[in-house]
């Protein structure tokens, strides 16, 4: 893949490592667009804003572009800013690409690792085969604790006091860290003892609401990003 093959007026994400190397806690993160592409290796960005200001780049400055492709997958590439040009009220900068087209990984089995709070309760009533099942009103005196060890768009990985049998059905709540929670029903496919008396229990996901889900991999691709811009940080 190179830049011929991104549609112009694609949103793009531009990141400055510089920036995050040295104010890892300010935003590093900026908005543009695809305005021009002249060839392979060298576009044209409209001028990148965050919070209504456009963010000048200086010539030599190393910058990582993030996109969504033709088929909706999160790509990003590395490149430098070469010249600043204006036309009008247009602002705009010119960039060679200096890397490499890469996906970041964003399927339905890509599992997070991660240590989520969770709420859960068995419901052995629900057939597996319902595509859009009513979650019933429960106390919440019945729900029992847990966290998760990882979680994907397609399941989780719960580590919790009980096991529960393979094939059983869960109601779970998981809080997503800020982004609210998600409600979903899962079928246990596997359960192993752990240390400490703890259970690990794998399951997948029954049914998760088209909102849920949408929410869940925001989640997912948000850590996905922090991870990168961390090991940026471990870099300097």
């Amino acid at each position: 893949m190179n830049a011929n093959d991104i549609i112009i007026g694609t949103k793009l994400e531009i990141e400055i490592p510089e920036y995050i190397k040295s104010f890892p806690s300010q935003t590093s993160s900026y908005i543009s667009q695809l305005l021009d592409v002249a060839d392979a290796k060298n576009i044209t960005i409209a001028a990148p804003m965050s919070e209504g200001r456009y963010k000048y780049l200086s010539a030599g400055l190393n910058i990582i572009v993030y996109f969504l492709n033709q088929r909706q997958e999160l790509m990003h590439f590395n490149a430098t800013v070469k010249e600043y040009k204006k036309s009008g009220h247009l602002e705009t900068f010119d960039a060679s690409i200096t890397g490499d087209f890469t996906k970041i990984q964003r399927r339905m089995n890509y599992r997070l690792d991660t240590v989520l709070e969770c709420k859960y309760v068995t419901v052995d009533d629900h057939p597996s085969t319902r595509e859009k099942p009513e979650f019933k009103e429960i106390s919440s005196n019945d729900f029992k604790s847990a966290f998760t060890k990882n979680i994907s768009g397609s399941g989780l990985c719960l580590i919790m006091d009980n096991s529960i049998d393979s094939g059983m059905m869960s109601d779970i709540s998981v809080d997503l860290e800020g982004m609210g929670q998600i409600r979903v029903l899962a079928q246990v496919i596997r359960s192993t003892s752990v240390e400490n008396k703890k259970h690990e229990v794998g399951m997948n996901f029954v049914y998760i609401s088209p909102q849920d889900s949408s929410t869940l991999t925001k989640f997912i691709f948000q850590k996905q990003r922090l991870m990168l811009k961390n090991n940026l940080l471990s870099k300097k």
